[in-house]
């Protein structure tokens, strides 16, 4: 999105028709799913270069960025695993046959996750969390069933119990089970 803007903001102060600005740099931007910049780790987004041009008129697309999430790119559209927290700038080129070159940069930041996990200890299932300052909820289950706290911390009832814990941006994860027979 922001490249369109630079785009129609040279249209405006240069006075060049649309034709014209076009002809001397292809005007490209990038697509992220629902135009979002803010995701989880452990996600696949996929990066689109919407390019203005004839395909026939490209003769390169490159992008450039952490190439640790890279896992497939296909020219146009550029496929990310996303491994690792933090913030990642991808940019893309585009080169036509006139030798015009014109780039796109985005910004994405990959949020962690809480991963819980359950132990019993004594008689009771206990939640650990390594880390709790972005921590939202903990939601309880036992089997599908979505509990209180205090029905969960009983823990009288047969059933498989676990836990999701999601964070302040909602980003969520899963623990491990703990069955109880009786």
């Amino acid at each position: 999105m922001r490249c369109t803007k630079i785009y129609l903001l040279l249209i405006l102060i240069l006075g060049l028709t649309d034709a014209e600005l076009r002809a001397q740099s292809p005007v490209v931007s990038i697509d992220s799913p629902g135009s979002k910049s803010e995701f989880c780790i452990n996600q696949t987004v996929t990066l689109t270069a919407r390019i203005n041009i004839a395909p026939d008129e490209v003769s390169s697309i490159s992008w450039n960025g952490d190439h640790d999430l890279i896992d497939k790119n296909f020219g146009d559209v550029l496929v990310l695993r996303l491994r690792k927290p933090g913030k990642f700038t991808y940019t893309v080129t585009v080169n036509d046959i006139y030798d015009n070159k014109h780039t796109c940069t985005t910004t994405i930041n990959v949020s962690d996750v809480i991963k819980p996990v359950l132990k019993l200890e004594g008689n009771m299932p206990l939640v650990i969390l390594k880390d709790t300052k972005l921590l939202r909820n903990i939601t309880y289950y036992i089997d599908n069933r979505e509990v209180s706290d205090g029905e969960f911390k009983a823990y009288s009832q047969p059933g498989t119990y676990w836990v999701i814990t999601t964070t302040k941006n909602g980003c969520s994860a899963s623990s491990n089970t703990l069955v109880v027979k009786k």
